[in-house]
């Protein structure tokens, strides 16, 4: 699990970040960097569920996170365009820190 806190660190560090380097280079080098994070995370989570999980029913273990992460995903960039239009100037700085905080 040391492995998906470093991935989650990477993104939430980087995303951070881009609130605070608004220049289109370092969004895009930032933006990168904290991309390389999230399957890093991604990888680190689905083994170590897999290895937590019963082998007679890793199959709905896992289909259940995928719903899961689906269900997480569409709330989050329903939140995210929400923020970008109540807070119009600079309202995806904003989004990006709140991604951060999570």
């Amino acid at each position: 699990m040391r492995t998906a806190g470093a991935g989650l660190l990477l993104t939430g560090v980087f995303s951070l970040a881009l609130t605070f380097y608004p220049s289109l280079f370092t969004v895009a080098v930032f933006l990168f960097v904290a991309s390389i994070g999230n399957p890093i995370y991604t990888v680190a989570n689905q083994t170590a569920l897999v290895e937590a999980a019963d082998a007679s029913n890793r199959g709905s273990v896992m289909a259940t996170r995928f719903t899961f992460v689906q269900i997480a995903s569409i709330a989050g960039t329903a939140l995210g365009g929400l923020l970008t239009q109540v807070i119009p100037h600079n309202g995806s700085l904003f989004a990006f820190g709140v991604l951060e905080s999570g």
